[in-house]
């Protein structure tokens, strides 16, 4: 029964079931296999096969084509009434998906269960996917079902794809390059790479952790510092990561770009573009990222003890602080 499974093992097993053992045509079974175009072509080239014959080989052959036509007909019908539907009813956003009109939804089945999406979750898991990296390394790959963790196969994006293209959506541009490259992953990666690294960046960017990109920015300051005089972060505000990394994540994505990215134009542009973005915020925010260092006003401490303010703000009267 599990031959049956495999359309070519089954086309084969009708083919013996119609054609009798001692009949010519039976040689030829493997050939049938192949389908129309390359079964047709080999015996209708061949010089070793009288016309006649010919004749008779192409009839068997439709007639095995119509069988099992029929059969894998048959064979739907009885998948589909099998079927049963996902007891999911809200899209990956928990809206219910009887809110979504028929074409703006794409129905899946996998393991003999309907699932039901929105076509907007759909373009986004496999931009996602396509999209995936490893800090800085593209590893594009097919998504997964979020419910099963099954993998998506090529039918499902092709019914995607052509649903997206029917509707006001826009496509991605790496859905565009996997229907290009044949749905080839491989081929994929090989012809979208310079987008796939532009993307690693921005998926380092989103997905790491405060004390991380802290850490990345002191680095971008350090390599940075010539073309900055010289700013940094104090060491006593790496306890403020999160506000630190706020205000300078723009700047870490920038500099980033310029050093991962594969177009040597962007490059530059990327590298020009945050040293003068830096330079400007720094004469913005004179005092960010410096320890500021206050005499304590009050009379009932001794002379020497101080008061230490860690905050960006460049009204501070300079006559009265120190900066470390």
């Amino acid at each position: 029964m599990n031959h049956l499974m495999d359309s070519k093992n089954m086309f084969v097993y009708i083919g013996r079931y119609l054609i009798p053992p001692s009949s010519p045509s039976r040689i030829y079974l493997s050939y049938f296999k192949t389908g129309f175009p390359n079964a047709y072509n080999f015996i209708m080239i061949n010089r070793f096969i009288t016309n006649a014959n010919k004749v008779i080989i192409i009839n068997t052959f439709f007639n095995i084509r119509k069988a099992y036509d029929k059969l894998n007909s048959f064979i739907k019908i009885i998948k589909k009434k099998l079927i049963r539907k996902s007891s999911v009813t809200t899209d990956l956003c928990l809206n219910n998906l009887d809110d979504y009109p028929d074409h703006l939804k794409i129905d899946i089945i996998q393991n003999d269960t309907q699932y039901t999406f929105c076509l907007a979750d759909m373009r986004n898991l496999w931009n996602k996917a396509l999209t995936k990296s490893i800090t800085f390394s593209p590893c594009p790959e097919f998504p997964k079902n979020p419910y099963t963790n099954i993998p998506f196969n090529r039918a499902v994006f092709v019914n995607c794809y052509f649903k997206l293209k029917k509707t006001q959506y826009t496509i991605p541009i790496s859905l565009e390059l996997l229907w290009r490259s044949s749905l080839d992953i491989l081929k994929f990666e090989l012809e979208a790479y310079t987008l796939l690294k532009e993307h690693a960046v921005k998926n380092y960017i989103e997905d790491s952790g405060d004390e991380m990109l802290l850490y990345d920015i002191v680095n971008m300051l350090s390599s940075l510092g010539s073309y900055i005089n010289y700013r940094t972060i104090h060491p006593d505000l790496y306890s403020k990561k999160t506000y630190i990394v706020k205000h300078m994540k723009l700047y870490l994505t920038m500099f980033l770009m310029s050093q991962e990215s594969c177009n040597k134009f962007k490059r530059k542009m990327f590298r020009r573009g945050v040293i003068k973005e830096l330079n400007s915020f720094f004469t913005l925010l004179p005092t960010f990222g410096r320890r500021i260092v206050y005499p304590n006003p009050s009379a009932n401490t001794t002379p020497n003890e101080e008061i230490t303010d860690y905050s960006d703000d460049s009204s501070s009267d300079a006559s009265t602080s120190q900066e470390v």
